[in-house]
């Protein structure tokens, strides 16, 4: 039995103005999953995090957090955030 991804982007798109910022970005997270995103300035962090975050909406494809679609403005946000950082706790 497989276990349902947690995140899923499924040939997602977003340009922002004359700039494609993500193309045909496809990935899934599974529950447990660690990831580290490592790419070069201006290759589409921010912009996948904002669509993550439920902040903008792709112009192609599928977003879905455990396998209900991600619809901008209806409740469903993912908040990722470390309990520590680089072996020290985050301050609060």
């Amino acid at each position: 039995m497989t276990e349902q991804a947690i995140i899923t982007f499924n040939k997602v798109s977003k340009q922002l103005g004359r700039k494609m910022a993500l193309q045909d970005c496809t990935f899934s997270l599974p529950k447990g999953g660690i990831v580290g995103v490592f790419v070069p300035n201006g290759a589409g962090k921010s912009t996948l995090f904002r669509l993550l975050a439920d902040f903008i909406q792709p112009d192609k494809g599928d977003i879905t957090l455990f396998g209900d679609p991600q619809v901008v403005g209806h409740g469903t946000t993912l908040l990722i955030c470390p309990s520590n950082l680089f072996g020290r706790p985050i301050a609060t």
